[in-house]
């Protein structure tokens, strides 16, 4: 049993979670409020979440009418200081984004005190996004705004899925993918000026 996608060639059965439709939802939230220059801070591309990732991100601009910028998309790790060495570079540009999606709540909370040490206000200049919803991110200040990742469902349906296997009844190719929710908080708002078209 396989938490994601199984390697190809194995048809066992696996339980996913759909990332790119969860950033289609933090996309069309952060479209929703005005911003036109979105940034994505995506983890590396060998990883096979990082895909679908920038799938949900293309696709939401796409059907906005907005081209994907090449230098708003910076790929990183998962700490705290990759979200800081990828946020300073993002504020570096010479127009930089009105929005962040950070795939992954420690990017995000780095992102955050890069642009506090830069006298940005969090939800006000500039949107911010995180992804996982964990703990600290309802206490950072604003409260994040981020895709709640359904860790304990993910379990439940492997643990499901495996006792199945082990009494023979879970046929190779059952699969369950689960979404993902959109958990508002303070950390985005309008496009600064106020303009939403």
């Amino acid at each position: 049993v396989c938490a994601g996608l199984p390697p190809v060639g194995h048809a066992v059965p696996y339980v996913t979670v759909d990332g790119r439709g969860g950033v289609l939802l933090a996309m069309r939230h952060l479209l929703g409020l005005g911003h036109r220059r979105i940034a994505l801070i995506m983890l590396p591309s060998d990883l096979a979440t990082s895909e679908p990732h920038y799938q949900g991100y293309s696709a939401a601009l796409t059907t906005a009418g907005i081209a994907v910028d090449p230098t708003l998309i910076l790929e990183t790790g998962r700490a705290q200081i990759d979200g800081v060495t990828a946020m300073q570079e993002l504020l570096d540009l010479p127009e930089p984004p009105t929005a962040v999606l950070a795939c992954s709540d420690e990017v995000a909370f780095g992102a955050m005190h890069v642009l506090h040490t830069a006298g940005r206000e969090v939800g006000r200049d500039v949107s911010l996004v995180g992804f996982d919803d964990v703990p600290m991110a309802a206490h950072t200040q604003p409260p994040l705004t981020t895709l709640h990742y359904p860790q304990r469902d993910l379990g439940l349906h492997l643990a499901r899925l495996l006792i199945g296997r082990i009494e023979g009844h879970t046929r190779n190719q059952q699969s369950v993918t689960l979404e993902m929710n959109l958990i508002i908080r303070k950390s985005t708002g309008p496009v600064p000026g106020g303009d939403q078209g």
